[in-house]
């Protein structure tokens, strides 16, 4: 058996490149999902197997788990953040940030996810709307350097760390078997 064992320096730079990264791959996942409804809807329409008293009830379900995704996303996210505020390790702080927006992000997906299926099923632009106007707030709350320091209120000392990209955070080992 071989073992392999690596070590990874995360500075500012490539900690916030892979952070982007992952909020990029949610949004591409979502509009080319989109796209892909989009076409196969506009090459062959789809002929609703939905009442209209059933797409009706879709015209509300889908807004309003929207909206309960967005406050569950702000509110969980809040709880994360004032407990990652007192997290004096940096490798800690990090990962446990990085994980509370990765379930923020996970939690905005949803809505949009459902509204694209819906549309797919009922043919009614307006599901692409929900899911538009979602991936318009994911765009809004993407992650930064000053988005961190808003949330998590760092320190002046914190915050010169973060600006120089080339600062080592913490050293992560890892090993393949």
């Amino acid at each position: 058996m071989t073992i392999i064992m690596n070590k990874t320096i995360v500075t500012p730079k490539s900690y916030f490149r892979l952070l982007n990264i992952l909020f990029a791959a949610l949004l591409i996942g979502q509009i080319l999902f989109a796209a892909i409804a989009f076409f196969v809807n506009y090459t062959q329409p789809i002929a609703s197997p939905f009442s209209n008293e059933l797409q009706q009830l879709f015209l509300i379900i889908v807004p309003v788990v929207a909206v309960v995704n967005i406050a569950v996303s702000y509110f969980i996210f809040t709880v994360k953040i004032k407990a990652i505020r007192n997290e004096t390790d940096w490798r800690r702080r990090l990962e446990s940030y990085q994980a509370a927006l990765i379930m923020r992000y996970a939690l905005m997906e949803m809505p949009s996810l459902l509204a694209i299926v819906i549309f797919m099923l009922t043919g009614n632009f307006l599901f692409l709307g929900v899911m538009a106007a979602m991936v318009l707030l994911l765009l809004y709350i993407k992650p930064s350097i000053n988005a961190m320091v808003q949330h998590l209120q760092l320190h002046y000392n914190d915050v010169a760390t973060l600006q120089e990209s080339d600062t080592v955070l913490y050293e992560k080992e890892w090993a393949i078997n």
